[in-house]
């Protein structure tokens, strides 16, 4: 297996399911890479990944701290998103003149509007940016998004279990357009891991494709405590779900955003990855761990560009309200949430 020597020194802020996954895949390809943790925090390591029925173990992982930042090539970010404005001030430190920002996250991204070239140019996405940090403070041209087609589930402190699904990929692009010699590195660096990868000309668009999905399941699925096969299986949420992705793709195209995709193929794919087990979404995961929800940048900004092109969204409406409600209920310092029991979460149907 082949590796890139573009990016020599790697840090990784985030370390759920994917960003632990990403960080295994890319030490095992020979990589130097580190997880980084809040201070006081560990990791229970080595990690184990476990993908297509094999389990690797993943020994050449180090873990550093938030507060001893040391300037690296690449820094993954894969924090969710509706943290990442207060985790940057951390973030930062880990910086260098040369380093280059990866952006792994779900839902409309700060950057939505900036360089977008409409109407709204230079915007600030409220639901994902409160305060306008992110937009007034990173440098979108050492940045590269990352929208990922890749399910995976951290079952233990120490366990990644990855779910393969045909069409799985991740697609990567700068969000002002355009590629240079560090984006191609970067493409190099992840097919050199293992991690199927596209460039993709047109990132505001496949921000959408995948968010088709996710701003109808995840809210429901922490809203009802069911797994995908659950909630897909069922006429009256599989209703509720197509309803949901027909009024995102209303707000896509009144953003100009001309896509072909139909609700029905976006929940084909949700039903390829269903079949493949019991899988939770992320938002599910966060509720049964006790963490605030993805609410804002998954669901929130989609009805809140709804608003700004005055598209109707009702079912999107009452999804973000059901699940705000829950996530302003959880009490993170103490992991307390409204309970939902594991098997509510994990029960399959025939």
């Amino acid at each position: 297996m082949t590796t890139s020597t573009a990016f020599r020194r790697i840090a990784i802020f985030g370390a759920g399911a994917l960003g632990l996954y990403i960080g295994g895949r890319l030490a095992q390809a020979g990589q130097q890479v580190t997880l980084v943790v809040r201070p006081g925090s560990t990791l229970a390591l080595p990690l184990l990944i476990e993908e297509q029925g094999r389990i690797e173990t993943c020994a050449t992982l180090a873990v550093g701290s938030s507060d001893r930042g040391e300037a690296q090539d690449l820094v993954v970010i894969a924090v969710k998103a509706h943290q990442l404005p207060a985790a940057w001030p951390e973030i930062r430190r880990w910086i260098g003149p040369e380093t280059r920002l990866l952006f792994i996250q779900n839902g409309l991204p700060w950057w939505y509007f900036l360089g977008e070239g409409g109407p709204h140019d230079g915007r600030t996405l409220l639901a994902s940016d409160p305060d306008g940090r992110l937009a007034a403070e990173v440098d979108l041209q050492r940045s590269i998004a990352c929208i990922v087609h890749k399910s995976a589930e951290r079952r233990d402190r120490q366990h990644v279990v990855a779910v393969n699904t045909p069409g799985d990929r991740f697609i990567i692009g700068q969000p002002q357009g355009g590629q240079d010699a560090a984006l191609a590195k970067l493409a190099e660096l992840m097919r050199g891991a293992g991690l199927p990868v596209e460039i993709s000309p047109d990132l505001r668009a496949s921000v959408w494709e995948k968010l088709y999905g996710n701003v109808a399941l995840n809210p429901l699925s922490a809203i009802t405590g069911c797994d995908l096969a659950t909630m897909l299986a069922k006429p009256e949420t599989r209703r509720l779900i197509e309803s949901s992705i027909e009024e995102a793709i209303a707000v896509a195209r009144a953003c100009g955003i001309q896509t072909a995709t139909r609700a029905a193929e976006r929940l084909r794919r949700a039903d390829q990855v269903a079949a493949r087990g019991s899988v939770r979404t992320s938002m599910l995961q966060d509720r049964l761990a006790g963490r605030r929800l993805e609410v804002g940048p998954i669901i929130g900004a989609v009805v809140e560009l709804a608003r700004l092109q005055g598209v109707a969204t009702p079912h999107l409406d009452t999804l973000y309200a059901c699940a705000s409600a829950i996530s302003e209920r959880i009490d993170e310092p103490t992991g307390a949430a409204i309970p939902i029991t594991h098997e509510q979460s994990t029960r399959k149907t025939a």
